[in-house]
């Protein structure tokens, strides 16, 4: 394997704890796995930022300092990302080098697997796939169905990785434990609060609602919840302020840290990479689909999800849905998935150390992070909230 010089490009630096605003934290999830995978190479991780401010200084950065850039991207195919897919393309043919785009799809609100693009969203995906196959360089799709839709479009036949950030894990099979349900501990995810039955958080006081996007901000400055924003929350988002369980992360690496001190040992939600942590863990999930994306990388890897598997939020017993959860099938498709990644690599002539990634987690731990949860101007401020809040009965709801 030759020794070429890869730049690995991000949405978020991977080597930099993210200190400013983050538009979803779920991102860093499959580019540090990403990045893991070529840690021990000849390799420069840049984020998309700094690429086109080194660009704007010298039009050759990219071709005169590498060989390659690998990039990872999720539903870069959907109509509302119509227009962040023609800036992309638009700053991919500046690199004039070949470009890998690992577990990229398509991406609907229509579950059953329905994929109507406009005119202008199927000249752009063209665009984009013409540039990265004429230029050298290759796509892995997240799915089946990704498959089916570049096809349908007269693309090529690419080859379906999933989506790579699981490979974090190695190759090992999940293990359920046997639980009773006083050691039940869930984590749960979603697009908000209020999607997760509030019965759920009642049955369960140990288990935590794990944010990463949409309260973050005032988790690290609740002391932006002044009284007018603080009447504007919903009650459920309240309830889990008011006792202490409502917890979210910018950082992969206190992410990690926040689930183990925790003790979680099974996620339920609706975020993809809010539950696919958990899976990097070895640790059970069940994911209900918002989008064909999420039921999409269900389906490769035989995920339980409210397809494959289906359970009534309304009357169903979340300690049985765990309980009745069989991981046989994901540990024979994900093992599959995962050599066939690892070909996949090798074949390509990209250099890699895939399934080693214990340096560059060595690495990314080594850091000093900011925990907000230790910062005593937070903690106390955090307090007040909690205090009004208690004050108003929310902690009794």
């Amino acid at each position: 394997m030759t020794d070429k010089r890869i730049l690995f490009l991000t949405q978020e630096s991977v080597i930099h704890p993210v200190t400013g605003e983050i538009l979803n934290a779920g991102d860093l999830v499959y580019f540090m796995a990403g990045a893991s995978f070529f840690y021990k190479q000849n390799v420069t991780y840049l984020s998309q930022h700094e690429v086109q401010v080194l660009l704007y200084k010298d039009a050759d950065f990219v071709k005169n300092n590498f060989d390659i850039v690998i990039t990872m991207h999720s539903d870069l195919f959907r109509e509302s990302y119509l227009d962040w897919l023609t800036d992309v393309t638009s700053l991919y043919a500046r690199f004039r080098i070949p470009i890998y785009v690992l577990g990229i799809c398509v991406n609907t609100l229509e579950l059953d697997y329905q994929f109507n693009p406009s005119s202008e969203l199927k000249n752009a995906i063209l665009r984009f796939v013409d540039l990265i196959k004429n230029g050298g360089g290759d796509l892995t799709l997240r799915g089946d169905f990704t498959k089916e839709c570049l096809l349908s479009l007269g693309c090529d036949s690419f080859f379906v990785s999933g989506c790579p950030s699981l490979f974090l894990r190695g190759d090992h099979d999940l293990s359920k434990q046997a639980l009773s349900k006083d050691d039940f501990r869930p984590c749960f995810n979603a697009n908000a609060a209020q999607n997760i039955p509030f019965r759920f958080y009642k049955e369960y006081p140990d288990s935590v609602y794990f944010d990463q996007d949409n309260y973050v901000d005032f988790l690290y400055h609740p002391e932006s919840l002044h009284e007018q924003r603080l009447s504007r929350l919903r009650p459920v988002v309240k309830y889990l302020l008011a006792t202490g369980r409502l917890v979210g992360e910018k950082n992969y690496v206190l992410w990690v840290r926040k689930l183990r001190n925790g003790k979680f040992n099974f996620f339920y939600g609706r975020k993809l990479h809010g539950n696919l942590i958990g899976l990097q863990m070895n640790i059970p999930c069940y994911v209900v689909p918002l989008d064909v994306r999420m039921r999409e990388v269900c389906d490769f890897y035989s995920i339980p999800n409210s397809y494959s598997h289906p359970f009534d939020e309304a009357k169903g017993d979340l300690f049985d849905l765990y309980s009745s959860l069989d991981f046989s099938q994901f540990n024979l498709s994900y093992h599959r998935a995962f050599l066939a990644f690892k070909k996949y690599l090798d074949s390509h002539d990209i250099p890699n150390n895939f399934g080693d990634s214990r340096d560059f987690i060595e690495y990314i731990n080594s850091l000093s992070y900011y925990d907000y949860q230790n910062e005593p101007a937070v903690v106390k401020a955090y307090s007040l909230v909690r205090e009004r809040l208690c004050h108003d009965g929310y902690d009794k709801i």
